[in-house]
């Protein structure tokens, strides 16, 4: 299997922890590229922090001192920046729904959520289409496009929402083009966030997804999320319950923060159900899929991962966060 970035046997020792600035640092045996920080004990990836140039021969340990005030400054703590837990102006929220929409729901939920909470892919669409249909949207990431197929045949008509971040791999939006052209009896909404990179990067300070990536992942896909969502009674996702342990009892049908129905089809499939799915009908490829990227988000926050590894493995490597938002 050939990975997009290859190992660099002769990456330099970072100087410092880019989380609590400590020096006491060491290799972690998870991927080529992890060092561990004996102080705060937390991971991080030196490639995410510009610590890992060959050319550059290793810096002497800097001071305490002196390492914090570079922590300090690449991270942009102390600067004139805004908050990141202040959200950018602009609209960043889902309008209410109004009350019969809300009970339909909640009554649609009581009946149907056990029954089918195991059901096929299929049946949990034809369902969706007889109770719903006109009020939903159907959510792709364009790591696959299995959702898409489902719901030509099953949803049809459904719009087809796509998070453009901004951060994604130029494949991914090669394939949201594929997409659009596949299926042009599904509309293809493309969700931006308020703010452009360079106006994130003005207002927050350079690499929000470095010094806060919850905050990052919040602007750029849980609020354009949010705002799209208005036009819709529900939404239907590509989450699966072998996707990690904070999944592993998503059920088909339940109700997010706003009362609208939240649908997810593929909850008993496995990556296997959902290669063998792509091959028999011949869907639309997404290349990384075959260098060594089984779960896929923007860019800057995406790193292949080893064969037998968690798939999700390379997702904000060496960060302590495993989800963006969307289903937490």
């Amino acid at each position: 299997m050939s990975f997009r970035r290859k190992p660099n046997p002769n990456r330099n020792h970072p100087t410092f922890c880019p989380y609590c600035a400590g020096e006491d640092l060491y290799p972690n045996e998870e991927t080529d590229f992890a060092w561990k920080c004996h102080e705060c004990l937390r991971i991080f990836d030196v490639r995410f922090y510009g610590q890992d140039d060959p050319e550059t021969p290793p810096a002497p340990a800097p001071s305490t001192h002196e390492a914090l005030q570079k922590s300090l400054a690449r991270f942009n703590i102390g600067s004139n920046f805004r908050d990141p837990g202040i959200s950018p102006d602009g609209p960043t929220t889902t309008r209410a729904l109004n009350d019969d929409t809300l009970r339909r729901n909640q009554a649609l939920v009581d009946k149907w959520a056990d029954t089918l909470y195991d059901e096929s892919a299929e049946n949990i669409l034809d369902w969706a289409h007889e109770h719903v249909s006109e009020d939903l949207v159907v959510t792709l990431s364009m790591e696959n496009t299995v959702l898409a197929e489902l719901a030509k045949d099953h949803l049809p008509g459904a719009d087809l929402l796509f998070l453009d971040t901004g951060y994604h791999f130029a494949e991914t939006l090669e394939v949201a083009d594929k997409v659009e052209a596949r299926y042009p009896d599904q509309k293809l909404v493309r969700a931006l966030p308020v703010l452009s990179r360079a106006e994130q990067d003005a207002t927050y300070g350079p690499n929000l997804y470095l010094s806060n990536p919850t905050a990052c992942c919040r602007m750029r896909k849980v609020e354009p999320l949010a705002v799209q969502l208005s036009d819709y009674a529900g939404w239907v996702t590509g989450l699966r319950r072998d996707d990690g342990p904070t999944r592993a009892n998503a059920p088909a049908l339940s109700l997010d923060d706003t009362g609208r129905l939240k649908i997810s089809p593929l909850v008993t499939w496995t990556l296997e159900d959902t290669d063998r799915y792509i091959a028999e009908h011949d869907l639309i490829i997404h290349p990384l899929t075959q260098q060594g990227y089984p779960s896929i988000g923007c860019e800057t926050c995406t790193l292949p991962v080893a064969e037998g590894e968690d798939p999700r493995a390379g997702r904000w490597a060496g960060q302590n966060k495993t989800e963006c938002g969307l289903h937490s």
